[in-house]
């Protein structure tokens, strides 16, 4: 199993339910809605996907865990591609 982890380099903000994640290196700014906002910090912690999934379900009240399995994927995806997050 992949273990991801925050890129340090990220400046991570929050301001009521969205997140700002500024890149010092590149000067983009990527915002997150509250779900983005609780995996990020979930990743902070050093959490498995699986805790974040389990996590996700329990604190949006969404019934199916292989719907928020998939949509955490994507979204890891597009945090992997914008060097946001690495794989440890």
């Amino acid at each position: 199993m992949e273990n991801y982890r925050a890129n340090k380099k990220i400046i991570f903000r929050q301001e009521e339910d969205e997140g700002f994640l500024f890149n010092v290196d590149t000067g983009e700014i990527k915002v997150l809605n509250s779900v983005g906002v609780l995996v990020w910090k979930e990743l902070d912690v050093r959490n498995t996907l699986e805790q974040i999934i389990e996590r996700i379900a329990t604190e949006f009240d969404i019934k199916s865990k292989e719907e928020v399995k998939k949509d955490l994927e994507k979204f890891i995806t597009q945090l992997k591609e914008n060097n946001l997050i690495y794989v440890r």
